[in-house]
């Protein structure tokens, strides 16, 4: 769920301004990458190959980029301009709770 809203706000970054649409994956990009670094160690430390955990973090991570998708996908018919705010605000809420 995380990544997939990820998607959806540089995904919508993306729609309202080119250069908004870049500043959002890069700061996208400096929070996942170390993040999606840590979900490999710690699933490898808790018994899972190193196959397994890789695999199971390319389909987590294919999720940020269907989002993207979503959201450039909506912005013919619906405003997407909400979703940056709510997918920041709704990040960092399943960020607290996990």
């Amino acid at each position: 769920m995380h990544n997939f809203i990820g998607g959806l706000a540089v995904g919508s970054a993306f729609v309202l301004d080119i250069r908004l649409g870049i500043i959002t994956w890069l700061v996208a990009a400096a929070h996942e990458i170390p993040q999606e670094l840590g979900d490999f160690g710690l699933l490898v430390h808790s018994g899972w190959s190193r196959r397994h955990a890789l695999m199971f973090n390319v389909a987590s991570a294919l999720t940020f980029l269907i989002g993207g998708v979503a959201a450039y996908g909506l912005s013919g018919s619906v405003n997407v301009a909400f979703l940056v705010p709510f997918a920041a605000g709704i990040s960092s809420t399943l960020r607290q709770q996990t």
